[in-house]
Formats: structure tokens, sequence, C-alpha cells
């Protein structure tokens, strides 16, 4: 990307030579000029967007009173990363800043704009940062917006911005796979607009890491309202009320505020479940949104009920979300390789490592360590030998008591299918049973899980031709791929309450299985109508409620259906573009707040828990779903219709005075009838001699 960017650059400058068109956004120069402080440079939260994703680079915001430290990170691959500022309107003349770079290399240190067009441009500036313990002035002419890329096809677009812009800042070091940050701070932007151009800004987000709170707690939310005029004056805007709306967008309170707001659960109606909070301003102006939780109360966690998260560190706080939400698996990769040897054949634990294990044990969750990474000691090429020897000191010290050891994560995307192609699944069984006995040298007795992948045709092949023995688990990653997102649907296991990959699995002997990856991203196009959904995956989106009641469904067809643990993909969004694929899997927003899947979960673990599955009870599992579970006396049903609205009559009896029925949140309802009608979120009917255990 740097060459074709210096290309798109060097080329802009030619072309003024030679008196052919160049892209500018035109500006009177008899207009006054505005000094405004950039709105997502103040702001609590700045977007950061990566150069690449498989791998990708890694990158962090450090704010202080004074200044913003923007870290990166390529030793794992990528090149550029971002940050995002907010929106641009028609009159910014330009982007100002103090910055110094500590890198082993000078950066490239452009602004990059998305207009509404769907163009990009760029603005550099006259040279590269280069790096500094001093502070170096660094300035974006705007006039210069130079196309880049986009979807107009002739000059005479290209040569017109088309405001707004999004802009963004964009950091580029010449030299690949290195470590560094820049800092920044008084970054300005010049406007002739000040009309159009927004003067303030506003943040709003949790008071308590996760926004979580149980029935007796007070729910409390911040809200900030800041003016960016450099002279002093106060901003146009002002904050005048929070909307409460509920999981299914059910306006459920008004407050007046200033700094945020606070209410109790009486104020809520006594609901449960995930509740949004909208911020709006002079002339009805929506200023933001958070998200939190009330949950029916404390979720012991569950082994067949479980979750995926990325990377390893010394905040051990999502654990604890994560232990509220009742899951108790959770997968993650191992630090990568090359942090654990850097010399041949001496081993370090990574920080973070240790914390992370002991961490999740204390609170009851079990981990499930996938076992992939390459290191640029060895070259390129997975070395089979050295990635033994790794994990054979992994199994015998810092991992030895991790409770499930997971062989790589779906060879035919990482590696194995793109590098080995021609003897993708020779090389891969080959590997496979190579780190198999590894661990099994150390440990005799280890849960180890095989094969890991999203498509039901490599999975059955890599059974027929023997990757697993009877000791092994198989690992699968049932995806739905196409326009049908309930997971009754998915060609992959459920379809067929898994009878398929089960008759593969018995005919090698094998008769364990795990999900170890299964989601449904929240994705929705922007306001333009663009979705990017092509570039990973394929996924349909779908909308907050239905990732809720979508995941309850998968989790109960597992647990009926012979799955030990399903665990969804994943805890936390990837990232803030909410029309991208791989950034809204998450249960949690990237702040941590919930979406009304967490809270589905939490009730879910709360009220199945322990309790052993007893069949369905369905006469047309076409069209909708009654299965049964049991704990001593209590008696659990969970029903849905498949797809939208079903009259059904129940399989079985209400008894009034024993029965207590609950909405996907944990929300008493009102008991079914002998027929009742079924929608796709689940009704849960529980049936015990104490009556008292259904309402607490």
């Amino acid at each position: 990307m740097r060459g074709e960017m210096r290309k798109l650059l060097v080329g802009c400058v030619v072309s003024l030579v030679c008196g052919t068109v160049c892209v500018f956004a035109a500006f009177g120069d008899a207009e006054r000029i505005q000094a405004l402080k950039i709105a997502g440079f103040d702001e609590a939260k700045m977007g950061i967007g990566l150069g690449g994703e498989f791998p990708g680079a890694r990158a962090g915001l450090v704010r202080t009173n004074e200044t913003t430290r923007f870290s990166f990170d390529f030793t794992k691959g990528g090149n550029y990363v971002t940050i995002s500022l907010g929106q641009l309107q028609d009159g910014a003349r330009s982007v100002s800043c103090l910055c110094r770079l500590m890198c082993p290399s000078k950066a490239n240190f452009w602004i990059r704009a998305h207009d509404a067009k769907g163009d990009v441009y760029i603005a550099a500036p006259p040279k590269p940062l280069q790096p500094s313990n001093g502070w170096q002035t660094v300035t974006h002419d705007l006039k210069r917006l130079g196309w880049f890329h986009g979807k107009s096809t002739n000059r005479a677009d290209r040569a017109t911005v088309k405001w707004p812009i999004a802009a963004e800042i964009l950091v580029e070091p010449h030299q690949r796979k290195l470590k560094g940050y820049v800092e920044m701070k008084d970054l300005v932007l010049a406007t002739t607009n000040r009309v159009s151009q927004k003067d303030w800004t506003f943040s709003c987000g949790p008071s308590r890491f996760g926004q979580v709170y149980l029935p007796d707690e007070e729910i409390a939310v911040k809200a900030n309202l800041k003016s960016l005029r450099t002279d002093g004056a106060e901003p146009a805007m002002r904050l005048e009320k929070a909307v409460v709306t509920d999981w299914q967008d059910q306006e459920v309170m008004t407050k007046k505020c200033l700094n945020g707001v606070s209410f109790t659960g009486d104020e809520l109606k006594g609901k449960f479940g995930a509740f949004r909070v909208t911020f709006w301003g002079t002339d009805e102006k929506k200023l933001g949104e958070t998200w939190f939780a009330r949950l029916t109360g404390r979720s012991k966690p569950v082994a067949w009920a479980g979750t995926g998260v990325h990377g390893w560190g010394p905040d051990t706080r999502r654990y604890e979300l994560i232990a509220k939400a009742g899951l108790g698996t959770v997968r993650n990769d191992i630090p990568w390789w090359g942090d654990w040897e850097r010399e041949k054949g001496v081993y370090q634990c990574p920080r973070g490592f240790r914390e992370t294990i002991d961490k999740m044990h204390s609170l009851g969750i079990e981990m499930n360590l996938i076992l992939n990474s390459l290191n640029p000691i060895y070259g390129e090429k997975l070395d089979f030998d050295a990635f033994c020897n790794w994990v054979r000191y992994v199994v015998t010290h810092e991992g030895k008591d991790v409770e499930y050891y997971e062989i790589w994560n779906e060879p035919n995307n990482f590696y194995f299918g793109p590098k080995l192609r021609n003897s993708f699944f020779d090389s891969f069984i080959k590997f496979t049973k190579q780190v198999v006995n590894t661990i099994r040298s150390v440990k005799p007795e280890a849960n180890i899980e095989v094969i890991a992948e999203d498509g039901p045709w490599h999975t059955t092949v890599f059974l027929a031709k023997g990757i697993a023995t009877p000791k092994e688990i198989l690992s699968i990653h049932p995806y739905i791929h196409d326009k049908n997102p309930r997971p009754e649907h998915c060609h992959f296991y459920f379809r067929d309450d898994g009878k398929t990959i089960q008759a593969s699995m018995a005919s090698n002997g094998v008769t364990r299985v795990r999900m170890t990856e299964i989601g449904w991203t929240t994705y929705a196009a922007d306001e333009h109508g663009k979705t990017e959904h092509w570039y990973v995956g394929s996924y349909p989106g779908v909308h907050f409620d239905q990732q809720a009641y979508y995941m309850i469904r998968a989790y109960l067809l597992a647990r009926t259906y012979g799955v030990e643990s399903m665990m969804q993909y994943d805890f936390q969004n990837d990232g803030p573009r909410r029309n991208y694929t791989e950034h809204n899997f998450g249960f949690v927003f990237e702040d941590y707040t919930p979406k009304p899947s967490f809270c589905a979960v939490a009730f879910m673990a709360r009220l199945v828990g322990d309790a052993a599955p007893d069949g369905g009870l369905s006469e047309d599992p076409k069209s909708f779903r009654i299965y049964r579970f049991r704990s001593g006396d209590k008696t659990i049903y969970a029903m849905w219709s498949v797809e939208g609205t079903r009259k059904v009559a129940l399989p079985f009896a209400v008894d009034a005075k024993t029965a207590t029925a609950f909405d996907l949140m944990g929300n008493q309802i009102a008991l079914p009838g002998a027929e009742t009608v079924l929608e796709p979120s689940l009704v849960y009917v529980v049936q015990c001699e104490n009556k008292t255990l259904n309402k607490k």
C-alpha cells in the first residue's frame, strides 16, 4: 500500500505541472477562518482501523489531559493503522497538530477521507514524519485532497469531493515488522464554516466496567457534552434528555439529564434484560447511545456454554463479565509462538498467559487453548518438529492445567490450505498426529480437539482419512454462510440434528464433539447502504434481538444433540465498523457494554444450568421446537417457532400451581394455554414442586 499511495501523490504533483486535471477541494479565501478542536481527538473513544486482517496490525490509544499516544505493532503483519477523526463538513481547510514519532523508521502520516459518493481521498504533508523526541508541527492541506480509489469513473467526479467526509489519520512506517508510537496534541481544524461544522463533541458510556447490574443495584450511565471551540465560547448544543428502550426497542422511560443519568429497577418497571440509553440534545438531535444490562441474578458458569476471546494481558476483568453471563468455557489462541521462543530452544512464558488462566479457574471457567502459530526464527515454513518441541514445553510447564488443547484453527483457511494446497489433507493429518503424540507423551489423558473446520466436507474427509483416534474430540465450526440465518437451517450439524457428522465420527470410533466456533454478526449497512460482508465470510447480518435468540436456540440444540460444549465467536466486538461482519460478532460491544445476547445467555445459563437434556417434543420440527430439560424436581421446557409465528397445541400439561413462564431475558410472563402461539424468540416454562424456586 505504501508504494501505491506514494505513486498516487507523486502523480498528483506531476499532473499539476503538466496542466492536466488534478483533484482539489475549492474554498473561498475571502471567508473568515475559524479554529476548532477535532472532535474525535477530544473524545474518550476514537475508532482504530487496522490495515490487515489475516494476520493484521495491532494498535492502541492512551489519552492524557494533553496528549494522545497512538501505538502500533506490525510484528505480526499489516503495514498501516488509522485513527478516526469523525466527520468534517464543507468548509474544512486544514488539519494540523503537534506530534512526535518514536519508531526505528520514518513514517507516512496522511489524512485519508471517505466521501458520501463512495470515493477515498488522500491529503499528505510535504514530507514524512521523522523519528524524534521533539515536537513537530504537521499540517494537512485539505485543499489538496487527492483521489485514491472509489466508485467514480471519470475525472469530473473524482475532482469534486462530496462533503461531509469521514476523516482519519493514517500512519504507515517505511520499514516493516516493527513497533512504535506517534504522540499527538493540539489537533485543530481550520474551517470557514461555523454553521455545519460541529463546535461540540459528545460521548457517553459505562459508569462501571461492562455496565452489568444485579436486581438490587442502581444503574448509572455517564454522558459528556464538551465544547470544541478554541475561543472558550459555549457550544451551540445542549444535552436535553435520555430515553431508555428495552431489547425489543420498546420505550421504557425518559429522563432529563446533564452529565449522565441514573435509575432504579422500579423506574425500569421491574424489567430485566438489555437496555439502550439514547441521549438527545437541542432540536431533537440524537447525540449518542450506549447499553446496559439488568440480570435476574448471578449465574454459575456452565461448561457446555462457552465463548471465544482474542489476546492475553494483565487486565482480566472481561473474564468476570464472562462468568456473569454463565459462560463456563473460553477459547483463545495461544500467545504467539515467537513471544515464547525468541531464541531456538529457549522458552519463556509471555506476560498475561498464567494470569489469565489463573483468573479463569478462580471463576470456574475452563480453558480451550488453540495451538496454532508460526515463529519467524524458523522461517516462513511451519517446522513440525520445532512446533512440537514448543508444545511439549507448554503442556509440561505453563499450560499443564489447561482443560482442552485444540490443534490449529481452520487449517483450510490458515496456512495449510493456502501454503500446502496440493498436500492439504495429508500434511495436516501428519501434523495433527505428531502434535497429538507430543501432548500425550506428557499428559496421556489430555482432552485434545482436532480438525476445527468450518465446512462439513473437509470434516468428513479428515475423519475418513483417520485423523483421529477414539481418544480425540472432534472440533467443528458450524457457521451459516447463506441468506437464511436460522440455526435449524444450518447444513453443518444442525439441519439433521448432527446425524451425518455423528455417522462419520462413529465410522472412526470418535464419540465426542465440541463446537468451538459459531456465531451471528449484528453488522448492518451504513448510511450509504454499504456493507463489507463480502470481505470475509459472507455471513447474514442480523438484528440484536435475532442474535440473542439464534444464539440461545443454537446452545440448546447443541446441548440436546450430543455436543459437549458450544463456544460462541466471539465475546467482544472486534472493532467499531458497524457495516463490517468481523467487527460485530460479540455478545458485548468493543467497550464491553452488553448486547441483548449477553443477557439472554446469562438467563439461559442460570435457568437451565446443569439440567440434563431430555429430548424434543415437537411433532413438526420444521415449524417449531420444544425441548425438555430435567434437574431434580424441576422440569424446564424451551419453546420457539423456527420462523414466523406458529399456533401449536402443547404436548405437555401446564400446572398453574407449580409452573412459571419466562421470556428470553428472564422476565416473568403469562403461562401459555393448551394452545399457544410461538415466536422465534424463546419462551421457557418451568414446572417445580416448590413454586418459589421458579420466581427467584
